[in-house]
């Protein structure tokens, strides 16, 4: 035939036939994702009724950080119809170890937009809804009314309140999960009469500056782990919508050096009197989370505040790298953890965590020097600046920590010839010496 050929109602048969080869497509696109998700789902439990479920689910993602890559990829790769990703943070290279939605090629792109290309690769099938928004209480509740389950990915103690009540209001389960260090649990919350986050945990702990991934570290297996367990979660309470009341409620804890590494526990039934899911609760509308945690609401790394601003002990690392320069004799106290402090660390630095430090240096203010049985590194310090009329510079991973080092050194032992150096290793990175390790 003609290539150039056209019958007598123009080009109307050919966009006609267009029509039908894009329909073609789409259909063949579609079958595609069924066989997947069918391939992915055969057997007993996940049979066509489930297969239905899964492809019909909507599931809402609060963070795409450590916890929430592996579970944004799982739930896309197994067919999830909807995926909501919440998350207002950008993608940075020294987290990709934990991060594995993310790439290298797409450092400083909004997380949920990096997230979104990494799960339109795998499952074009999945729809993919993206809030660049820091999750609060005057939109929490309007995005968790599109979904049918929410994940909690989160990293701090404000959102996960802010998530649990507004699960509660919303009637919607939470699959909770948490990482840290070489830890991490699992639990449903407000799932068939169970408990919420607030009948285990009424009332927040104090405020600990080391409390979180960005500040204690985790080993980036671990969150990978727990993604995965929540992601199996989720599918299980899709599958299981129609089945009875669980009896018991349990969490699920895993452990790197466990033996087994992981251990079931069960936890308490949802409390009568719960402020927020109990038979008269107190707690009927979204509060101010931050106020009520007394922390800040954002997975970004915590800052301290123990020093003010204008503390003229507060240095910044270029003027510190003048006194490195110079040759001026002084000690550089390190308090991080030993663990990150065996990662790298200055040479000719002093070592002493901070936990130690406050703590020998209440037994120095005491008098006591000796209760522990150990040799009080506190007062081998300050003996040895004193002597030698030495000033002390306090480093640690962000300059958190430094700052209570310094506090310290001024209550417990009167010693005000010491000065903590601003951002610790990880501004001295960025603005010093790019090649010195940073974790």
């Amino acid at each position: 035939m003609n290539p150039n050929y056209t019958d007598s109602e123009g080009n109307a048969t050919t966009n006609k036939i267009e029509s039908v080869l894009k329909r073609l497509e789409e259909i063949r696109a579609e079958e595609k994702q069924l066989l997947s998700v069918l391939e992915n789902l055969k057997t007993k439990e996940k049979n066509k009724c489930g297969q239905y479920k899964i492809k019909k689910s909507k599931v809402l993602v609060i963070g795409a950080g450590g916890l929430g890559s592996t579970v944004l990829l799982y739930l896309c790769a197994m067919g999830v119809g909807k995926i909501g990703v919440v998350d207002f943070d950008s993608v940075e290279s020294s987290n990709l170890h934990r991060q594995i939605i993310h790439k290298e090629n797409t450092a400083g792109l909004p997380k949920v937009e990096s997230a979104k290309r990494a799960m339109n690769e795998l499952n074009s099938g999945c729809e993919v809804e993206t809030y660049n928004t820091h999750l609060k209480s005057s939109n929490a509740l309007e995005i968790f009314e599109k979904y049918d389950i929410v994940v909690d990915a989160s990293d701090n103690l404000p959102t996960r309140y802010l998530i649990n009540d507004a699960c509660v209001i919303t009637k919607k389960p939470l699959v909770y999960g948490s990482a840290l260090r070489l830890d991490g649990q699992v639990v449903k919350y407000n799932y068939k009469g169970g408990p919420c986050y607030r009948c285990m945990f009424p009332k927040p702990p104090p405020f600990d500056k080391k409390a979180s991934c960005s500040e204690a570290g985790v080993l980036g297996v671990v969150p990978g782990l727990i993604g995965c367990i929540q992601a199996l979660e989720v599918i299980k309470i899709v599958l299981s919508a129609d089945s009875p009341q669980p009896t018991s409620s349990y969490m699920l804890s895993f452990s790197t050096y466990g033996n087994p590494q992981f251990r079931q526990f069960r936890i308490r039934n949802r409390r009568p009197d719960c402020e927020v899911c109990g038979e008269s609760p107190t707690i009927t509308s979204l509060i101010d989370y931050p106020a009520f945690c007394g922390a800040d609401s954002t997975d970004m790394a915590p800052v301290s505040k123990v020093l003010e601003k204008s503390d003229p002990c507060r240095i910044s690392c270029m003027e510190y790298s003048k006194v490195r320069k110079s040759g001026q004799p002084h000690i550089l106290l390190d308090v991080r953890d030993t663990d990150q402090f065996q990662l790298c660390s200055f040479r000719g630095s002093r070592h002493i965590p901070l936990d130690r430090l406050v703590s020998e240096g209440q037994e120095y203010a005491n008098g006591d020097n000796s209760s522990t049985g150990k040799e009080s590194q506190f007062k081998n310090l300050v003996d040895d600046a004193k002597e030698k009329n030495l000033p002390i510079y306090a480093i640690c991973r962000r300059g958190n920590l430094s700052q209570s080092a310094v506090k310290a050194l001024r209550e417990f032992a009167n010693f005000e010839k010491c000065y903590q150096i601003d951002g610790g290793i990880t501004a001295w990175n960025k603005t010093v010496d790019d090649g010195f390790p940073f974790y």
